[in-house]
């Protein structure tokens, strides 16, 4: 099937996608084997998380341009290709997103809305558009705990710290989209393995790799999107019209604080462990 397919090629970020789609092109088709596992872990330290995300983000969107002329040409129902775009350019929604937040406040400072201050329609149409954008990815969440035997009540009440974590890096990953849609090349950066389930067993190696480089200037914003998404809250509370916006609002604070405040701990502490490494290199080296 990989050969057939052209074999693994580097051109992405996300290689195993773009060969799995390429060999489905080929004609081959895939089994989905819900008693087979694959280990994985998600890196508990953010900086890695955002390296990891920043990848998937933008190798999908480099796959999508590379392979979605390809796809509409081919011979294969309408409701694959339509099924493929979606897939392949879901991480788009972390630029809509970034985009959608820079304008809440221009939105409440000018009180900008077709229908009068405090209408009921008002109310409903933005009650309306807040559940529409939350239902879909609620039950997505929900169904596939469910699959997993895993509590519906708990993934219920995980869903608000999950959702404003995905805010949280969504200006992170919103830079992996440009960055594939003007062609800038990056290098393949690996995601440390921290083994966190404990598991030691023979052959196994548990690698703990530096943390890969985050830009400084990348968490300064986050934290400034914090600033301005709670600012954007207190001016919600003080319009009729974006009283009802204010919960999402704070989901959307939360998260860039807690993104933006956790990277800059990670950085702190990388600078102490570059000072106490070149501290013992000196004094090794001293005579």
């Amino acid at each position: 099937a990989i050969a057939s397919a052209g074999g693994w090629q580097h051109d992405t970020l996300t290689e195993d996608v773009d060969l799995s789609y390429r060999a489905q092109l080929a004609g081959w088709k895939f089994v989905f084997l819900p008693r087979v596992e694959c280990p994985a872990e998600l890196p508990p330290e953010i900086n890695a998380f955002k390296a990891q995300q920043h990848r998937w983000t933008k190798g999908s969107i480099q796959t999508a341009i590379k392979l979605l002329p390809t796809l509409f040409r081919a011979k294969v129902p309408p409701r694959v290709k339509v099924e493929a775009f979606f897939h392949l350019t879901s991480p788009m929604v972390y630029l809509y997103v970034t985009l959608m937040v820079l304008l809440f406040y221009p939105a409440y400072y000018l009180n900008l809305t077709p229908f009068e201050d405090g209408s009921l329609s008002a109310v409903l149409l933005a009650a309306t558009l807040l559940v529409m954008g939350t239902a879909s990815a609620s039950v997505f969440y929900i169904a596939s705990q469910r699959e997993q035997q895993r509590s519906v009540f708990k993934t219920v009440l995980q869903l608000p710290v999950l959702m404003s974590i995905g805010i949280g890096i969504a200006l992170n990953n919103a830079r992996g989209c440009i960055e594939a849609l003007v062609g800038h090349q990056s290098p393949f950066v690996r995601t440390p393995k921290y083994n966190t389930t404990g598991n030691d067993t023979p052959g196994r190696r548990t690698a703990v790799a530096p943390t890969p480089s985050i830009k400084m200037w990348m968490t300064i914003l986050e934290l400034g999107m914090g600033v301005y998404t709670t600012k954007c809250a207190r001016l919600a509370v003080d319009t009729e019209t974006g009283i009802i916006s204010v919960p999402f609002l704070v989901l959307f604070a939360a998260g860039y604080w807690y993104v933006g405040l956790s990277s800059l701990w990670s950085h702190i502490q990388a600078w102490r462990g570059l000072k106490v490494g070149a501290a013992a290199g000196a004094a090794v080296s001293s005579p």
